[in-house]
């Protein structure tokens, strides 16, 4: 006997589940974009902060902003200053600070004991660094930080073209705006 019920349950169920599979009426959409990807608002004193690029947990660059300049009263003739993107790389290399890293910030930097040194450059929108290490042995993420953290220390907008050369030679050039740096190898 059970089973002439479960029969007559399933040929009944058929017809009311296509009817709720069909979802009340609502009609199947593509998907509509939006516009483009997310970006990242701060405040901050142009003067005073720089931005530095530090990695999220998963791969993408965020910026974090540090007041590495100098400031001070401007009613007794002191100014405020931006600090030199010697500085500013050298606090990058320096890795995240405490707040930064519980804030989910990292870096796929090397730790390293060297400063980055600022070379005479051929234009005036192009930054020249020499690192206290190879450009040839980071990934994408590393180069990204390097570039954008140099770029955004002498241009506000990050539109400046950084050139990075390590002491074997070996150079890397790329700008912020471009994803991955193409990287022209020299040396």
């Amino acid at each position: 006997m059970s089973h002439g019920r479960g029969r007559r349950w399933a040929r009944a169920a058929g017809p009311l589940a296509a009817l709720v599979l069909t979802g009340c009426g609502i009609r199947e959409t593509d998907v509509i974009e939006a516009g483009g990807p997310a970006t990242v608002d701060y405040l901050s004193d142009a003067s005073v902060d720089a931005l530095l690029f530090f990695r999220l947990p998963h791969g993408a660059l965020a910026p974090a902003a540090r007041p590495l300049g100098t400031h001070a009263d401007a009613d007794n003739g002191f100014r405020s200053r931006p600090a030199s993107t010697e500085r500013v790389m050298s606090a990058l290399l320096g890795g995240p600070s405490k707040a930064e890293r519980a804030a989910g910030l990292g870096t796929a930097l090397p730790r390293t004991a060297g400063r980055v040194e600022l070379r005479e450059s051929a234009t005036s929108d192009e930054i020249a660094l020499t690192l206290p290490f190879s450009p040839a042995g980071l990934d994408g993420t590393a180069l990204r930080q390097l570039i954008c953290t140099a770029a955004y220390s002498r241009d506000r907008a990050g539109l400046a073209t950084v050139r990075l050369t390590g002491p074997d030679g070996v150079s890397e050039t790329g700008a912020c705006g471009l994803g991955l740096p193409a990287g022209d190898r020299d040396g």
